[in-house]
């Protein structure tokens, strides 16, 4: 696991963030990705982010439970 956080540098995630703050578990297939914060003041948020210039936040959710949950329609 630790390998993987040291897949990213820390200039292709969002500014605050550095590479190991984050643990990236999905992608799509433009340049978007999904990641788990590991940051203590935020820990497990999830947040979704894009990068063209620069890493762009586009989506942001309090825990994994409730992106899980976005995905569903009450």
């Amino acid at each position: 696991m630790r390998k993987s956080l040291t897949w990213f540098d820390d200039e292709v995630v969002p500014a605050g963030f550095k590479a190991a703050d984050l643990l990236h578990f999905a992608y799509d297939p433009g340049s978007g990705n999904y990641a788990l914060s590991l940051r203590a003041e935020d820990y497990g948020k999830v947040y979704f982010y894009v990068l063209e210039e620069k890493a762009e936040i586009y989506g942001q959710w309090a825990s994994f439970e409730e992106f899980l949950n976005s995905f569903v329609e009450e």
